[in-house]
């Protein structure tokens, strides 16, 4: 018997895939914003339709019947996409490097003395100088792997990689440069 014949499995099936949906924004919605908003060039406003879309599109891929083994790595594959997607549409070059606005952010979120904010600002400078000279598909392995907290696995998923040892591989590059100067 097909669901369409009974209503109320129909209906139950509503409720679950909108369950799952309300869990799976729930539980991902501030590092999909955060991907999105340091990728849209810190505009908060772009940031939550880029959001908007990610998550429609997260909610059309469940209606389809689609899932995922690692829900995080799919929505931030989904939001890099939307972000590309935006920059082309607004016809702006595609960012280098997007990560430069998470120095600025910790920068300004520092709670210390005087003397501790200084030592702070100096470091995230001398931090952020390095991180510019990473190529962007070692940076944005480093991001999702060391500072979201991505496996590797799951990072290959969100970049569109087919192996989670190229993602590895990328990351450990750029750990190396970043371990060069110290920071590590």
């Amino acid at each position: 018997m097909s669901a369409a014949a009974h209503p109320a499995l129909d209906r139950r099936d509503v409720v679950r895939r909108r369950c799952e949906f309300e869990s799976l924004y729930h539980r991902h919605k501030e590092v999909v914003w955060r991907y999105c908003y340091l990728h849209c060039n810190r505009d908060a406003h772009i940031a939550e339709d880029v959001v908007q879309e990610v998550f429609s599109k997260a909610w059309r891929a469940l209606e389809r019947g689609e899932s995922t083994w690692a829900p995080k790595a799919w929505l931030l594959n989904i939001s890099r996409n939307a972000c590309i997607d935006q920059q082309r549409r607004a016809g702006r070059a595609l960012p280098t490097v997007a990560l430069s606005a998470a120095f600025e952010i910790a920068d300004g979120s520092w709670e210390a003395d005087s003397n501790g904010r200084v030592a702070f600002r100096e470091t995230v400078a001398a931090l952020r100088d390095v991180v510019m000279e990473i190529p962007h598909e070692e940076l944005e392995a480093w991001f999702l792997c060391d500072v979201l907290g991505l496996s590797s696995r799951e990072a290959a998923v969100a970049l569109d990689v087919e192996a989670a040892t190229t993602v590895r591989s990328r990351n450990k590059r750029a750990r190396d440069k970043i371990a060069a100067v110290g920071f590590i």
